[in-house]
């Protein structure tokens, strides 16, 4: 999935661009938006760049959140496009963490989304399930 960068956040493709297009049309582009060394992100989105920017420490939704122009649904609430970046070692030990967490209350239903997500891509997450633990 093709992301953008601006401002210290990953955007999906659709607002991305949507933003890029508004900052040309008020006359904050830059002269070659493709000469990406003669600008910086914090001032003009770079991108896009495949596979969500690559791998992470975190998993990552489009930073327009609820007002992105793709977004998913997870539990009733409208979150940004979920990215489907790639996770690092850290990231799937953040992830575990966050759902043995939440183990009590299993009420979080964005982590379990993100953890059948990452399960199905074929990442060994741990179940956790009330009373128990998944052995390794």
């Amino acid at each position: 999935m093709n992301v953008y960068i601006y401002c210290g956040e990953l955007y999906c493709e659709a607002c991305g661009n949507v933003m890029r297009d508004a900052l040309k049309r008020i006359g904050r582009a830059p002269a070659n938006p493709d000469d990406e060394t003669s600008y910086d992100s914090d001032f003009y989105p770079k991108g896009p760049y495949a596979d969500a920017g690559g791998e992470s420490d975190v998993v990552h939704h489009c930073g327009s959140d609820h007002k992105c122009r793709e977004p998913v649904e997870i539990g009733g609430s409208r979150y940004g496009k979920f990215l489907e970046n790639a996770l690092t070692t850290a990231g799937v030990a953040e992830l575990e963490r966050m759902l043995a967490e939440d183990l009590a209350s299993q009420a979080d239903p964005v982590l379990q989304f993100w953890a059948d997500y990452y399960r199905k891509a074929g990442y060994d997450i741990r179940q956790y399930e009330k009373g128990k633990q998944e052995e390794r």
